[in-house]
């Protein structure tokens, strides 16, 4: 037999890591002539460079760079070969400030561009950037700028961009901009709303940047407007035509308009770059699931390709979770899924963590019970 785990962490249990190991170590000991392969996942950025650094073995280059507000900051990022992983929440990301630092008006993707510059002054010649929520809403100005897009006002003053100033910016030069013909960037995100509007960067993220009133609301995205209007004048390129053009704080708008990124969905990325359809397609059981297994982690995230593809090539799926949703239990197939909850051992959360370690073993055992009875095969 031969099972593949593609899990994630049970929030508010157990990370990715942990579940994955105490899968392998069990089913190895009570099942003859198994073989597993594992494979720990994730749905936010610095988890994917985790597993990308041990995937592909790279390098962890540290470097100075800067928070959103401009503050000195140490920043890292992977390289593997002539290919530099970044992740836009190092730099640029909410938790990179406290919450009472956290300012939409002034805050930038500056810090990013440094990481991304560093890269390729030491011969990156692929820019892999994954776009998570920012703490700015600059369209990706910041990281323009590191990267010696200029940036001017009516009177030719050079602009240091953030959403605050995007209203002022008059126009875009973007000679420095051959420097980088050789390099290939790609921004890897998992939005399908464009840039402006009621679906768009500002009205959707910016609440949660502090953005509480219709009148601030109302006074970036007149900044936002006015800079996609510099942008089709100056490029000729409608930066609010792109797909997913709202990814972080607009960033892939930004990236994918001005300096020709290729924009790829995150899921589908991952799913190649850790060749996941091949291993499914070579297992004979797909063990995977984490978090609460409702119908948004579920429908967007790694789990919910892994279980597509898994149904595609008739595989037996088993998926462990905290607790599924009976929304989710009514979309999946019987006869092809079997679905094992954390939940179903205790009554509450409270006790599932007071005994967690007693729940994983019962429900480790009930999943080998099952798999041994299924397949018919001895212990």
């Amino acid at each position: 037999m031969k099972i593949l785990i593609c899990i994630g962490s049970l929030k508010g249990s157990i990370d990715s890591a942990l579940i994955t190991k105490h899968l392998c170590d069990h089913l190895r000991s009570k099942i003859n002539d198994v073989t597993v392969d594992s494979q720990s996942i994730t749905d936010d950025g610095a988890g994917f460079l985790a597993i990308i650094q041990g995937f592909q073995q790279g390098q962890v280059p540290e470097i100075d760079s800067f928070d959103p507000l401009g503050n000195d900051m140490k920043g890292s990022y992977i390289v593997a070969e002539d290919r530099a992983f970044i992740d836009l929440a190092t730099c640029s990301g909410m938790d990179c400030l406290a919450p009472d630092e956290i300012d939409p008006y002034l805050s930038s993707t500056y810090g990013t561009g440094v990481l991304i510059r560093d890269a390729i002054q030491k011969g990156a010649k692929s820019i892999i950037l994954f776009v998570d929520t920012a703490a700015s809403i600059d369209a990706a100005t910041g990281i323009l700028h590191a990267l010696g897009i200029g940036f001017y006002d009516e009177h030719d003053r050079m602009i240091y961009p953030s959403a605050e100033r995007l209203l002022d910016i008059a126009q875009i030069d973007i000679a420095k901009l051959r420097a980088f013909l050789h390099v290939d960037f790609r921004v890897v995100h998992d939005e399908d709303h464009y840039l402006l509007g009621e679906s768009g960067a500002v009205y959707v993220d910016g609440p949660q940047k502090g953005l509480d009133t219709a009148e601030a609301l109302e006074d970036i995205e007149e900044g936002m407007v006015h800079f996609s209007k510099i942008v089709l004048d100056e490029m000729d390129v409608d930066i609010n035509a792109i797909p997913g053009g709202a990814a972080g704080g607009g960033v892939v708008a930004g990236l994918v308009g001005i300096l020709k990124a290729t924009p790829i969905k995150k899921m589908g990325f991952i799913m190649d770059l850790l060749q996941l359809e091949d291993r499914i397609r070579k297992a004979d059981v797909i063990i995977t699931g984490g978090g609460q297994s409702d119908d948004q982690s579920w429908s967007e995230k790694l789990v919910g390709e892994i279980i597509r593809y898994s149904k595609t090539q008739a595989k037996q799926l088993i998926i462990i979770s905290e607790q599924p949703s009976d929304s989710f239990l009514n979309q999946v197939s019987p006869s092809s899924v079997k679905n094992f909850s954390l939940m179903d051992y205790t009554k509450d959360q409270e006790q599932n963590m007071k005994h967690l370690e007693k729940n994983i073993k019962l429900l480790l055992e009930d999943l080998t019970h099952f798999l041994m009875k299924s397949d018919q095969i001895d212990g």
